[in-house]
């Protein structure tokens, strides 16, 4: 149904289309401003203004698709960059946890400088938050947020995020562009990862993952071990280590890469959308392990090995002042058999 006709069906457009803030009461969470949003098709989710503008909650036609930790959402008040435990204690997870912006990765030191495990930027509240509807030419209306989120600090970095989230009318896609800029008059460490969290009921044992790749390594050893079943997953088992895999995946001539999330017993998948110019590498998380099940399909600047990893091979990277880095992602949900198979040969033909 089109947007004009569905205006003649209800009063309140939110039934079906728009953004709703509110803040949470309970707890850990007592004072996160978050916004719910419906997108008049088949998505609902939620955006935590005060964590990154992250995305939380997400349900395709009324399923789970998100992993929600036992943690729940947490107030960035509590974050404290300690090793893996900072991260680990206020990682509800959520479809979106975003990961940097001069560290992400393995809790490190690195030129005398302690690093926790992912950065600080999931613990950041959004600044000047602004959320409007606006109409395209063809009078089908799309919402945008936008946000900055800060990490700056006294003689070291300044690092400014600006994030717009759009959303078109009746489209289940949610694309994200990211623009980080220093502020700062000398040149400042920089990694970036998108950590993509599936959950239950979206993810199980009848979940499948496809994606094509130029080059390919199990982190570890529990990983090397169960490399030939990293595209298929098991039921939750009690106490099994996480499994992570990095890749370099083809893209077609423009630098776009798709990585397709089936679950073909609810017969719908969810499809992420990068370039590989703006994040080089992918690394899918495999949590098996029994409340803890999740897949985390997480493109990024470097594999999340961190900042003294990077550094150590010649591979970190370094934003200069007054430079701009661009970054555009997105996930798209879908139940059309037709297009599902479009996407796979899609996804076969990636060949640069």
């Amino acid at each position: 149904m089109d947007f004009k006709e569905l205006r003649r069906y209800v009063g309140s457009e939110f039934q079906h289309f728009g953004v709703k803030e509110f803040m949470l009461l309970r707890g850990k969470e007592n004072g996160v401003r978050m916004m719910q949003v419906k997108n008049g098709g088949k998505l609902r989710f939620d955006v935590v203004t005060d964590r990154a503008l992250d995305i939380g909650n997400l349900e395709y036609k009324g399923l789970n698709c998100s992993f929600m930790s036992k943690t729940g959402i947490v107030n960035s008040k509590y974050y404290v960059e300690n090793g893996p435990d900072g991260f680990y204690k206020n990682f509800y997870g959520g479809m979106l946890t975003s990961c940097g912006m001069t560290h992400m990765g393995a809790p490190c030191e690195d030129e005398g400088r302690k690093l926790g495990l992912h950065g600080p930027l999931s613990c950041t509240p959004a600044e000047e938050v602004s959320v409007r509807t606006e109409k395209t030419d063809t009078n089908a209306p799309y919402i945008e947020i936008k946000g900055k989120m800060r990490q700056s600090e006294v003689y070291a970095e300044n690092l400014v995020m600006d994030r717009t989230i759009r959303v078109d009318y009746g489209k289940d896609i949610i694309s994200i562009r990211d623009t980080v800029t220093n502020k700062a008059f000398v040149p400042a460490p920089f990694m970036l990862l998108y950590h993509y969290n599936f959950g239950y009921p979206f993810l199980s044992e009848k979940t499948k993952l496809m994606l094509s790749y130029k080059e390919f390594t199990p982190r570890d050893e529990p990983a090397a071990k169960g490399q030939n079943r990293k595209y298929v997953f098991e039921k939750p088992e009690d106490g099994r280590p996480e499994e992570c895999y990095f890749y370099k995946l083809a893209s077609d001539g423009n630098g776009i890469t798709k990585v397709l999330v089936e679950n073909e017993e609810l017969e719908i998948a969810a499809v992420l959308q990068f370039n590989t110019g703006q994040l080089e590498y992918m690394t899918e998380w495999k949590s098996m392990m029994a409340g803890d099940y999740a897949l985390g399909i997480n493109p990024g600047t470097y594999t999340p090995m961190g900042r003294a990893h990077a550094r150590q091979n010649g591979l970190l990277k370094f934003i200069q002042p007054g430079e701009s880095l661009h970054f555009d992602v997105s996930i798209e949900f879908t139940d059309d058999k037709n297009y599902i198979k479009k996407l796979q040969n899609i996804i076969k033909c990636l060949t640069f």
